[in-house]
């Protein structure tokens, strides 16, 4: 049996789209498990991280939860702004190596999920 080009690339972005999403979720479990306590530490006057801490005793995917908390605010601090759910001193002394670590972690998550996604769905529609 001899394999295509097709299958090739198939299999490539497959298996880099999967470990991609692998490594994600292992930094991910990284920051919930070892440094959630230090990022807390830096929000500790935000209500909208700090009503998501009670999670953080219902195992990994409350730690996960918390941590989206985090990252959430980090991401888009003008919507909490505005419903008093961020403090601006909290996030202005939040370290700005571990804000660009985190955002950018999660870019490469989704990006790994959607390339999964889209070669899921060009399985579906048959180019594979």
């Amino acid at each position: 049996m001899s394999t295509s080009i097709s299958d090739i690339v198939f299999v490539s972005v497959g298996l880099v789209g999967f470990s991609g999403v692998v490594i994600c979720l292992g930094v991910y479990f990284y920051y919930a498990y070892f440094r959630i306590d230090e990022l807390l530490g830096y929000l500790k006057n935000c209500p909208a991280v700090l009503i998501k801490k009670v999670f953080m005793d219902s195992g990994p995917m409350g730690r996960l939860f918390v941590l989206g908390g985090v990252i959430n605010v980090l991401r888009r601090p003008e919507i909490f702004y505005k419903d008093g759910g961020a403090d601006p001193s909290d996030l202005e002394a939040f370290p700005e190596g571990i804000k660009k670590k985190l955002l950018l972690l999660e870019r490469f998550a989704w990006f790994f999920f959607l390339m999964l996604m889209g070669l899921f769905m060009s399985l579906e529609l048959g180019f594979f």
